[in-house]
């Protein structure tokens, strides 16, 4: 993935040394291609033509921890004085095999044959990592590049911790919702069934709560694995619409910030990022205008993606980001106030890491109330569950003992 003329090629092969080598170039020809890497020194044994650019590819999200690791790793060489190319191949060797590997191989690749770090990124499958291709640029352009990689990888590995933090808040709910169902329909398959075989003979009028728990169990025998089958298929055409249409993910965006359990989290994560994320881009000198594109898609949220663009629309007009919060319904007052005091004294970036770090403690306790909340929840809707089937079924024996 270069930028120079002729046919992409990716290519495998060994160095003097005998160290294998691989990534991805350009040539009008496999032997043209054999004919540059044999001057380099190395010797090239395979060669696969690649019909499409990776830039046209589908965007590559690398796997959790891994590119924060591959920062980090880049970010100690660079400091430890390695030259940029060698940084980058001894960090590749460290990667396990993967997507993400060959693509970083072909990085490394451009970024011997001329390129900037940040160029090479940006014509990767990693292109839609713009916030970093953008701090990377920045930092390439003042000599920090070392501290860029570093701040950035802790960073992502902030960015990592959230995003898990937040997926626990949101599945937990759904959790005590599946177990309650699946213990619910045991029961009235494995063991009402046994009850009414017993009550048949009895020849007695059944009480309401034993017949409804009957009938109940006899439609989740009849029905249970239709209705499963029916709800799996529903649940996948659900994903597969809203992946490709934008209206029902903002619709989901937003059902998502305003649940009753779960909507704090949301939107506390939400403010997080953007605080973050702010905060990281103007430390690096990237253009205000620019880090609130960046910004917008670092949410994670669409609602808060268009309302930061809304945001950036009036900077754009002459207004300061402080007005522009202000008049925002999703960001709370003081975010407006410290970014104020932060663009007076020309602390914005400090100002925008303080709100980062009280939104991300406020992520932090909004999770721990949730699982406070959830857990002694479960225990009293699955005893319900039980309780109430128990009772239904041990009636009949009360009433016809009352009757001996």
């Amino acid at each position: 993935m270069t930028g120079n003329a002729g046919k992409q090629y990716s290519w495998r092969g060994t160095d003097l040394e005998g160290r294998p080598q691989q990534g991805v170039a350009s040539a009008e020809s496999h032997g043209a291609l054999r004919t540059e890497f044999y001057a380099k020194g190395i010797l090239v044994t395979d060669i696969k033509a690649i019909r499409k650019l990776a830039s046209a590819q589908k965007p590559l999200r690398p796997p959790t921890g891994m590119l924060s690791m591959f920062l980090r790793q880049c970010a100690g060489m660079l400091q430890a004085g390695l030259p940029l190319v060698q940084a980058l191949e001894i960090s590749i060797d460290c990667l396990p095999v993967s997507r993400f590997k060959t693509e970083m191989s072909a990085i490394r690749q451009q970024v011997a044959q001329g390129s900037l770090l940040g160029e090479a990124f940006s014509r990767s499958a990693l292109s839609d990592q713009k916030l970093m291709i953008s701090m990377i640029k920045a930092a390439e352009q003042s000599g920090t590049l070392d501290q860029m990689l570093g701040l950035l990888a802790n960073d992502q590995e902030k960015s990592e911790r959230l995003r898990a933090r937040v997926k626990k808040a949101l599945m937990y709910p759904l959790t005590v919702l599946v177990v309650a169902v699946l213990v619910t329909t045991l029961l009235l398959i494995k063991v009402v069934p046994q009850f009414a075989a017993t009550f048949a003979g009895l020849g007695a009028e059944l009480p309401p709560l034993t017949r409804t728990v009957m009938m109940l169990s006899d439609m989740a025998i009849d029905y249970a694995l239709p209705a499963s089958a029916a709800a799996l298929s529903l649940t996948l055409l659900l994903r597969a619409m809203i992946t490709r249409h934008k209206a029902l993910q903002l619709l989901t965006d937003k059902l998502m910030l305003w649940l009753p359990l779960t909507g704090s989290v949301v939107r506390n994560a939400c403010l997080y990022r953007f605080s973050q994320t702010l905060a990281g881009s103007l430390r690096a000198g990237v253009p205000l205008l620019q880090a609130l594109e960046s910004t917008a898609a670092a949410t994670g949220n669409h609602v808060y993606e268009l309302e930061c663009l809304i945001i950036r629309q009036r900077i754009n007009e002459g207004h300061p980001l402080s007005f522009a919060v202000r008049k925002n319904r999703l960001f709370p007052v003081m975010i407006a106030q410290l970014v104020y005091a932060g663009e007076q004294s020309g602390t914005l970036d400090q100002m925008l890491q303080t709100c980062a770090v009280r939104y991300e403690q406020a992520v932090d306790q909004s999770v721990d109330l949730l699982s406070s909340m959830i857990e002694p929840m479960v225990m009293m809707i699955l005893g319900m569950i039980v309780a109430v089937l128990m009772l239904a079924m041990y009636l009949p024996v009360f009433r016809l003992g009352a009757v001996l």
